[in-house]
């Protein structure tokens, strides 16, 4: 019979990183070297990690070159379709003297479509990330 593992049991670096994980906030260099040192001192507590890097390099600059390519800056001189640099904040333009009823609706409705594109573009970041990962068993992580 297995021992029933306890918070005790997990050392206080492995809680560190895992904290810094859960967060998502971006780190200093400094913090992401010592998060990667305390991962590969503790395999059993990262396998994920482990895993990730027992794949080919080449797997992961094929599937980077995908997922993230070069961003066209020439995209923000044109005010045309120019949606602020989050677009899912919405922007209401009450010009025309709308009642607080129709900014509600609005933006709810913004909101609505907001939802929809985020989770379009969370289905193809997975669909993505299936294509170059699944192969090695890697189960993708939002």
């Amino acid at each position: 019979m297995k021992k029933e593992i306890t918070a005790a049991d997990v050392p206080a670096e492995v809680w560190e990183v895992w904290a810094i994980q859960i967060a998502g906030q971006p780190v200093g260099m400094v913090t992401w070297e010592r998060c990667n040192e305390i991962i590969k001192r503790h395999p059993e507590w990262f396998p994920w990690e482990h895993k990730y890097d027992k794949i080919p390099k080449s797997v992961h600059e094929a599937y980077k070159a995908e997922a993230f390519p070069p961003f066209d800056f020439s995209t923000l001189n044109s005010q045309d379709e120019f949606v602020g640099i989050i677009p899912e904040l919405p922007i209401i333009n009450n010009q025309n003297g709308l009642s607080l009823s129709e900014i509600l609706s609005a933006f709810v409705k913004q909101e609505k479509e907001a939802r929809e594109r985020r989770a379009d573009k969370q289905k193809k970041s997975k669909a993505l990330w299936d294509k170059y990962y699944s192969i090695y068993g890697l189960e993708y992580r939002p």
